[in-house]
């Protein structure tokens, strides 16, 4: 009997293990900088920028590998980015304040809308000239121009439209919340100029509660995804709310929590944001358009808040607070082992008083090897010593380790894999 118990615990948590390790391993990149990170944009899976508080510009032109300091010329909070195409990129902050370039970030120019003072906090400008641009005091702004010039389509409402989204070039959308905290989306049409707007109550086990849209996505004009919080304090997502009607479902709810960046790349969605109490980080992912939503524990940095996701290709980029920069490089979370350097191979998995780590080296480096439970929380660091080139072997101890299953982290000076154990 105490075999068969014993044979059944394991089976759970191996099934959880496989459950867990289903999702996502989010992994931090060395951002070079302490400041908050507000949002993240890439043109291609290489070249990207990411933006902060007080005039804080990071590029990469290696898909996140390194980040360069650029010099904006200003103090201001930047809070959304945009790419038109490789060279022009827009910056939205505090302030009324828009810059942009022409040269791949290289310089910054400081552009002037006027009557425009109050802070913007996203940007959306297609490849063709349309975008859009939002703020608080429910600002809206519209361009045809690629962003060359700005019409103010609305301004000085009470109230904070968070996200901005160009659907096509006629069509745009903005999200946020109106002057009695509702739920609250607005829809530009162009050539006219016409805006329409919908609020809603989110409906949490039969009480209408008001709250806050800090993002949102349409797929189409018909299909949506929406997230942000309720009151007192939940984050909550919605799907494919009809317009016009002023109650919503949620598919999504997290007590204690809020979320605040959204993006899609088909039907796979990253939502993420943080704790009210700012204990800890959120990460909740979708492989269904937005129906189902599950928590993903982080693998790292889970000491500062979540602010802003990209998605490009099947390459995911979250920035947060103080200069966080997390990485995911496919949808599964796992690199590929067969095109890596290392080649990472576990043995025994499953585990109980040791593992086996081989992996090979190219050349004279250290490596670091590091274990984590599924919460990201670190039970095992060890740094190995400069290797000559060719395979190694490293044997772990795991005694004080309890049974469950693990995440496992190798780093060298050119590659890094990831992977999962069980230990039992």
């Amino acid at each position: 009997m105490k075999k068969l118990l014993f044979f059944s615990s394991l089976l759970t948590v191996f099934l959880l293990c496989q459950t867990i390790f289903a999702q996502s391993v989010w992994v931090a990149q060395n951002s070079g900088t302490s400041m908050n990170l507000n949002s993240v944009d890439f043109f291609n899976d290489q070249i990207g920028v990411a933006v902060g508080d007080t005039g804080t510009i990071l590029r990469t032109a290696n898909g996140g590998t390194t980040w360069m300091s650029g010099t904006s010329g200003i103090s201001n909070n930047l809070n959304g980015v945009c790419y038109v195409d490789s060279l022009h990129i827009f910056i939205v902050g505090d302030g009324g304040i828009m810059i942009k370039t022409k040269n791949g970030g290289v310089s910054w120019d400081t552009l002037t809308i006027p009557g425009v003072e109050t802070d913007l906090l996203s940007i959306d400008i297609l490849p063709d000239g349309h975008g859009i641009a939002c703020g608080r005091w429910q600002t809206i702004l519209w361009t045809d121009d690629g962003g060359m010039s700005w019409e103010i389509l609305r301004i000085d409402w009470f109230g904070t439209y968070y996200a901005a989204q160009m659907l096509n070039s006629e069509t745009g959308f903005v999200f946020g919340e109106n002057s009695i905290s509702n739920h609250l989306i607005g829809k530009i049409t162009q050539p006219d100029g016409e805006m329409d707007f919908t609020w809603f109550h989110i409906n949490i086990d039969g009480i209408l509660t008001e709250g806050k849209i800090l993002d949102g996505h349409f797929f189409n004009i018909d299909s949506s995804v929406t997230v942000g919080s309720v009151f007192p304090g939940s984050a909550a997502i919605t799907r494919n709310q009809p317009w016009g009607n002023h109650v919503s479902d949620y598919v999504y709810f997290n007590e204690g929590f809020f979320l605040n960046g959204l993006d899609f790349n088909g039907d796979y969605g990253v939502a993420v944001g943080g704790a009210y109490n700012g204990s800890d980080p959120l990460i909740v992912e979708t492989t269904d358009g937005g129906a189902t939503w599950i928590d993903v524990p982080e693998y790292s940095d889970k000491a500062s808040m979540n602010r802003q996701i990209k998605i490009i290709g099947n390459t995911g980029y979250i920035v947060g607070d103080g200069g966080k920069i997390l990485k995911k490089d496919s949808n599964t979370g796992v690199k590929d082992h067969k095109n890596s350097t290392l080649q990472v191979s576990a043995y025994p998995n499953p585990a109980s008083d040791f593992v086996n780590f081989e992996f090979y080296t190219s050349g004279n480096q250290t490596v670091a090897i590091t274990i984590a439970d599924a919460k990201g929380q670190v039970v095992q660091q060890h740094e190995i010593p400069a290797q000559s080139a060719g395979l190694q072997k490293v044997t772990i101890p795991l005694q004080t380790i309890t049974q469950g299953c693990y995440f496992y982290r190798i780093v060298s000076a050119s590659t890094t894999e990831s992977g999962k154990i069980l230990i039992w």
